[in-house]
């Protein structure tokens, strides 16, 4: 009677072994495509543990991180500015405002961040913004806060994109912002992006990646570097002091401690 069972069903105890093995086997095969992708499992396993985004996923290809110097004492007058001219009028035109900082160990720079759906797309909406009307109307009053508009670095993703809030949030001027930024920029000299990205994917407070675009600058009216880098940006929480180094990576050329402003999507 047993063999006659055994013939036509799977006993508890076979088919826990089959789904057993079956785990195994997955667990394997994804060891094996990591190891021949040049990874590691703990590699991996952190991707794995990356939560899932609430918001929405930026896929935009091209990102600009741009960081100016300022007169002093104009900070404030250029973000409460921008806030208000700067940001739906260059959406409006196909750019992304993605996040807007203060630098708090340096009180006259303003760091922000803009992306586009591609390369075509960003000369298409920067040639729309800057001869549009709300760059015309308010461009005096925003260059007389600057001294240098630069220090940029176009960029695309090489790892987790970055999450977005849905929406952007009206300002609010009692809202306590919780969280610091840490953008990390390291220069591409004795280490290949791919080396510091395998590195830096173990690091869980990373959530984003980036490396030089090094297509040609389709807006020459407005320059970026050209040197390489590979970029990290890093939340902690907003009282913590103190920003470790990520562990694996050599010293980053610059480290920037932000604090998003208002109306800012990534914060």
């Amino acid at each position: 009677m047993h063999e006659q069972a055994t013939g036509r069903f799977r006993s508890l105890s076979d088919t826990q072994s089959t789904a057993k093995m079956t785990v195994l086997a997955r667990a394997t095969m994804q060891i094996i495509v990591v190891v021949a992708m040049g990874g590691d499992l703990a590699g991996a396993t952190q991707q794995q543990k990356t939560p899932a985004c609430r918001g929405e996923t930026l896929t935009d290809k091209i990102i600009e991180l741009r960081n100016y110097t300022l007169l002093p004492g104009k900070r404030d007058t250029l973000i409460e500015l921008f806030e208000r001219e700067f940001v739906e009028t260059q959406e409006a035109v196909g750019a992304r405002i993605v996040g807007t900082f203060r630098d708090i160990d340096r009180p006259d720079h303003f760091v922000w961040i803009r992306s586009f759906k591609d390369l075509d797309g960003r000369a298409r909406a920067l040639t729309a913004f800057y001869n549009g009307p709300a760059w015309h109307a308010h461009s005096k009053a925003a260059n007389t806060t600057m001294l240098d508009t630069d220090n940029v670095h176009m960029l695309h993703s090489v790892g987790p994109l970055l999450c977005l809030p849905a929406e952007r949030s009206a300002p609010d001027p009692t809202d306590e912002l919780q969280t610091l930024l840490a953008i990390d920029i390291y220069v591409l000299s004795g280490h290949t992006e791919e080396e510091l990205r395998a590195q830096a994917i173990r690091d869980p407070a990373i959530i984003g990646m980036f490396a030089t675009e090094h297509s040609p600058n389709n807006f020459p009216a407005l320059p970026v570097h050209t040197n390489s880098v590979f970029v990290t940006i890093r939340r902690f929480d907003a009282k913590q002091q103190v920003i470790p180094r990520s562990q694996g990576l050599p010293e980053p050329e610059q480290t920037l401690r932000l604090r998003p402003t208002l109306r800012s999507l990534l914060r």
